[in-house]
Order: structure tokens, then C-alpha cells, then sequence
């Protein structure tokens, strides 16, 4: 309705940003692009207008142009806590390393001015795990997961953690607290999903198969078996001497794999010998 009013009356600046906020809410872009602009061409030092525009514009896969945008609204007002994070996370989000790196001086310094952020203290860790520095990660995410015992996912973060850390034992204990409660997951099942295969690979690491079996029968209700797990649960069922069901796990895991995989894929094939001598 606001919209349409603004097409048959004078439009002020409360208005075009209103317009704006309404049109991303309702997942608007394009609308949502026009007012933002609008705004800039009257302001355009607005910060809260750049990083709205910016947002935008991410959603409209419009990422280089955000970019650009983000990069020149810091330039004019450097350390801006919502220039940066708007910036850090377009560069978290591709999967090239070399743009990874470039997001973390700048979170690590939002860390800096505001220690006690917790959106930005994930942030940082997420991205020193995704940069294979897991030591950097463990104690930010062990602050958080301290000041918010109660949240699932965090804990699944903190245990992921300690797997690249090869703390194994410590990782299936939180593991197993992070899935005791699976309401509490986000609804979706993605992250749950997550956290068994975490627990399941945590817990085969720490040479506990029943615990990795019992994982991933919990994930498969919420989620389809990918290559990973059916080697998780071939090799579990393999330590146990359940020759029949590795077998038949194994060979599930063959057929999905497809050549991906060639270090577990060699490690299958060996394993099916072996176990046909042993029926």
C-alpha cells in the first residue's frame, strides 16, 4: 500500500527508506534497490543507506557492485561497524581463499572495538576455521558456547572445532549434548543434520562405532545419505564385525561416491575383499 501512495504523492525521506525496509521484507529486491538509491542521491554519506542498499544488492547476486560500494562508503568513514560486517561477509561467502582472507583483518578488527559482540565474535571464528585455523577458532567459540549454553548450534560450531583440532573425545561429548535436544535446532533440519555427522565422524575418530551407527541412523530421518556418512557407517559396522551390513554399506557407499573419493574408495574395495573371505 505504501508503495502505491508513494506513486500518487510527494515522497519524503522517511518515506523512501520505509519503502525500502517493506520492499526487503517482502523480498522486493528490485523495488527495494529503487528506494535505497533514491535515498543515496539525496544523502549519499548515509551510512545506514549503503549498508541497505548493499544488502540489496547481495541478494540480487549484484555482489561486485556491493563491493565496490561497501569499499567506497569505509573509505569515507573507516571502521564502520556495519560497512564492515556488510563487506566481511560478501568476502566470507565466496569460495576462494584469497577473498576469505581479506574478510578477516577486517572482523578482527570489528573484534577489537566490540569484544563483546557475539554476532561478530562468530563471524571472526567462522572464519578462522574456514582458513584451517582451528586454534584461533576454539577459544572464541568456547566464549560463546560459555555465554549461551542452551544453543545447539554454537555447540555444533565449538565441536566441529575441536574435530580439526583433533580433540576427539572432547568433540563427542559436546556433540552429544548439542543433539540431546533436537528442538532446539532452527527448524529445516539443516543444522541438525550437521551436528549428527559431526558426532558420527567425532565419535569414529574416538573409536566409539555404536555411537557413529546411532548418529547417522538419526540423520537419515532428516536428511539423505551422502558418500561421507555411508563410509562412516561401512567402516563402523566393519569395526564391529558385522560383515554383511559393512558389506552392504560399503558397496552403497561405491555406487554414490563414483570416483570422488579415491583414498576411501580404495579402502572400500580392499575392505569388500577382504570381508568376502570372512562370510
Amino acid at each position: 500500500e505504501l508503495l502505491i501512495a508513494l506513486k500518487i504523492s510527494p515522497e519524503t525521506a522517511d518515506d523512501s527508506l520505509l519503502a525500502a525496509e517493506a520492499a526487503e521484507s517482502l523480498a522486493d529486491y528490485p523495488s527495494a534497490e529503487m528506494a535505497y538509491r533514491r535515498l543515496l542521491k539525496d544523502d549519499p554519506n548515509n551510512i545506514e543507506t549503503v549498508a541497505g542498499l548493499a544488502h540489496v544488492l547481495v541478494h540480487e547476486n549484484k555482489t561486485d557492485e556491493a563491493q565496490t560500494l561497501l569499499a567506497a562508503g569505509l573509505a569515507a568513514h573507516p571502521g564502520d561497524a556495519a560497512l564492515t560486517t556488510e563487506l566481511a561477509a560478501i568476502y566470507a561467502q565466496k569460495d576462494d581463499p584469497e577473498s576469505s582472507a581479506k574478510a578477516v583483518p577486517l572482523v578482527e578488527a570489528l573484534h577489537q572495538q566490540h569484544p563483546e559482540d557475539a554476532n561478530i565474535s562468530r563471524m571472526l571464528a567462522r572464519l578462522y576455521l574456514k582458513g584451517n585455523q582451528p586454534e584461533k577458532a576454539e577459544p572464541l567459540y568456547a566464549a560463546l558456547v560459555q555465554a549461551t549454553p542452551d544453543d545447539p548450534t554454537l555447540m555444533d560450531d565449538l565441536g566441529s572445532t575441536l574435530i580439526h583440532l583433533r580433540r576427539y573425545a572432547e568433540a563427542e561429548t559436546l556433540l552429544q549434548k548439542a543433539v540431546a535436544k533436537p528442538e532446539a535446532f532452527p527448524t529445516g533440519g539443516d543444522d541438525l543434520a550437521a551436528a549428527y555427522s559431526d558426532l558420527a565422524f567425532a565419535a569414529s575418530e574416538n573409536g566409539d562405532p555404536a555411537t557413529t551407527l546411532h548418529a547417522l541412523d538419526l540423520r537419515a530421518k532428516i536428511a539423505p545419505n551422502t558418500a561421507g556418512s555411508l563410509f562412516l557407517q561401512a567402516t563402523s559396522y566393519d569395526k564391529l564385525h558385522q560383515v554383511k551390513l559393512a558389506s552392504a554399506a560399503y558397496q552403497e557407499f561405491l555406487t554414490l561416491a563414483n570416483g570422488k573419493f579415491p583414498d576411501q574408495e580404495w579402502e572400500a574395495r580392499h575392505r569388500l575383499i577382504a570381508l568376502e573371505h570372512m562370510k
